[in-house]
């Protein structure tokens, strides 16, 4: 693309720098839609989990949490909560990374409904036991 574009850009520097970002436009497409295991909706996928996926595991997350948080700013102040909110999510979130190889065999074997079930109770689970094992 790089000679082409030297060539387009002698004989029009704007139509040049169109047509470049057209072709690499093109050319992320077709990379993505090339790849296994994607398909409508899924070229949103992070770490092979689908976004709305990840989305329904941050709210199973977030609604253990909260009750969490609403307690420690009542009797902590807001300060304590955030910092307490931010070190269980990112413990959960650690471990969360974690099942995205598993997500993908149960996505092959039981499709993608049984997978999303499971990544979503499994997140659920990682912050049901992070706070259990606060000590706070």
């Amino acid at each position: 693309m790089n000679a082409d574009y030297r060539q387009r850009t002698a004989a029009d520097d704007r139509a040049a720098g169109a047509w470049y970002i057209d072709s690499a436009r093109r050319i992320a497409q077709d990379q993505v839609a090339a790849r296994p295991g994607t398909g409508p909706g899924d070229s949103t996928r992070v770490g092979g989990i689908p976004a709305a996926t990840r989305e329904r595991a941050e709210n199973a997350t977030f609604a253990v949490l909260e009750p969490g948080i609403a307690r420690l700013e009542k009797t902590q102040g807001k300060a304590k909560a955030i910092e307490w909110a931010r070190a269980m999510g990112t413990a959960v979130g650690s471990g969360v990374r974690n099942l995205a190889p598993e997500y993908a065999q149960r996505e092959r074997a039981d499709g993608r409904a049984r997978a999303d079930e499971w990544y979503v109770d499994q997140a659920r689970r990682l912050a049901l036991h992070q706070v259990a094992h606060d000590g706070r």
